[in-house]
């Protein structure tokens, strides 16, 4: 799905939810419910009505760039990074040597000591 699409498809997807969550009493409800998608995607406004004209648009305190907002890429930065070390921490728990004496080894000895005492039973 290419991104002028996929917006178009945001944007109607939040004005149906407001439709369905603004109460029918509200005023502001027969507009929404006169609202018609803009033919041209990529102009302004997005949705028309005989009245007026409804545009959404995001409200951000962030920094933006070019390449968006600075606090969202660090985000995914960390997340990205934090999987990494994850992963890294995760390989070389699995493949170090148990250590006696720890929690790991003795959860190792009482699962063994459950089963030869089950098996013995038989």
């Amino acid at each position: 799905m290419n991104k002028k699409i996929s917006h178009c498809k945001r944007e109607y997807d939040c004005l149906e939810l407001v439709k369905k969550l603004i109460s029918p009493s509200n005023p502001i409800s027969s507009y929404l419910a006169l609202a018609k998608p803009n033919h041209d995607v990529s102009k302004f406004p997005d949705f028309i009505f005989d009245e007026g004209f409804i545009e959404h648009f995001q409200v951000t305190s962030a920094k933006e760039t070019k390449s968006g907002d600075e606090h969202r890429i660090a985000e995914v930065e960390f997340d990205r990074d934090s999987k990494a070390e994850f992963e890294r921490e995760k390989q070389e728990f699995l493949s170090s040597k148990p250590h006696p004496r720890t929690l790991t080894t003795r959860v190792l000895e009482a699962v063994f000591f459950l089963a030869e005492n089950f098996l013995k039973k038989f």
